[in-house]
């Protein structure tokens, strides 16, 4: 197999592994597969990037709370549990890497995004849930014709249903592939981008030193 160019080699071992598989996946065409994934891969890299900083501030998920409020994150979507990086859900991580500035607020949605799709995949009653949340998939549903018309509530309920299983079939190839970008995206931010690109302020050299393995130039 060649070898893959587009996953940065310096990020943490096992986030690449993750990406790595992710990445055959979507050429084996095991979509699903995908997103669990991405989503493993970027809870990986955010719990270790936030372990490092708690090793290196006194309280900080305490200290974090206060810095670059506007326009950042409104007051009331600050996270509000003060956890340990090895006690936080996933939600946690995203919000607490935000805060801290590891993410921006476009790749802090994004990665709410990746962590709602690995949700609806987890726990799925039906397919009708994620095709309604998605509008390539909500396109292709509308857009299949079953006929003749329904005799009753109960046969237009099926029916339905059976759109939507064959919308979310075309549909996932993309829904895969948009994940991926996303994921991909926020990593190779994470891994070049030595400025905490959310934050007002440099945090001290000795913690970027142990975030990133050298110090900021100034």
């Amino acid at each position: 197999m060649a070898k893959r160019l587009s996953i940065p080699e310096g990020i943490d071992k096992i986030a690449y592994d993750y990406l790595t598989e992710a990445e055959e996946c979507l050429e084996g065409h095991a979509y699903k597969a995908v997103v669990l994934l991405c989503a493993a891969a970027l809870e990986v890299y955010l719990k270790k990037l936030l372990s490092y900083l708690g090793i290196h501030l006194k309280e900080p998920f305490k200290l974090l709370k206060g810095y670059g409020k506007e326009p950042l994150i409104p007051d009331e979507e600050y996270p509000k549990k003060h956890l340990k990086p090895y006690e936080m859900r996933f939600e946690d991580l995203i919000d607490w890497s935000r805060v801290a500035g590891f993410l921006t607020n476009d790749a802090w949605k994004k990665a709410h995004e990746i962590r709602r799709k690995r949700n609806d995949l987890i726990h799925p009653s039906n397919y009708s849930k994620i095709v309604k949340k998605e509008p390539l998939m909500r396109q292709f549903s509308k857009g299949i014709k079953v006929t003749p018309p329904p005799h009753s509530h109960q046969e237009a309920l099926r029916r339905k249903k059976l759109r939507d299983d064959v919308a979310f079939k075309l549909g996932v190839p993309t829904f895969a592939k948009e994940t991926f970008s996303d994921a991909l995206e926020i990593v190779k931010a994470l891994y070049r981008d030595k400025t905490f690109p959310g934050r007002r302020e440099k945090l001290p050299p000795s913690v970027i030193v142990n975030c990133y393995g050298y110090v900021l130039d100034s």
